[in-house]
């Protein structure tokens, strides 16, 4: 089975983290799990500045529809006092391999 992984970085400065990560979770997290196509979504803390939200969809056209219905730049917008620099966007494709039967 493929699916499609969107990861979008984000640096955070390190005083707004958990605020950052609340605002994220309070303002998209219900929007994602509505989305047609959506498998999961996590929120990985890379390092002290740097927080990857990676979303795995059944297909790429969900995630592009997804980031069509979303007012994402109104979210980055709302709290860019919380960055240092703007967010990076990287997709990738996925072979689900299945361990178990």
């Amino acid at each position: 089975m493929n699916t499609y992984c969107t990861k979008m970085t984000y640096y955070v400065k390190e005083e707004y983290t958990y605020k950052f990560i609340e605002a994220w979770k309070n303002h998209l997290t219900l929007d994602i799990e509505n989305q047609e196509g959506f498998i999961n979504v996590f929120l990985y803390k890379e390092s002290e500045e740097k927080i990857a939200a990676y979303g795995i969809w059944k297909d790429k056209s969900f995630a592009i529809d997804f980031m069509k219905k979303t007012d994402f730049k109104a979210f980055l917008d709302e709290f860019s006092v919380f960055f240092i620099k703007p967010p990076f966007n990287k997709t990738i494709n996925l072979e689900v391999i299945k361990l178990k039967d």
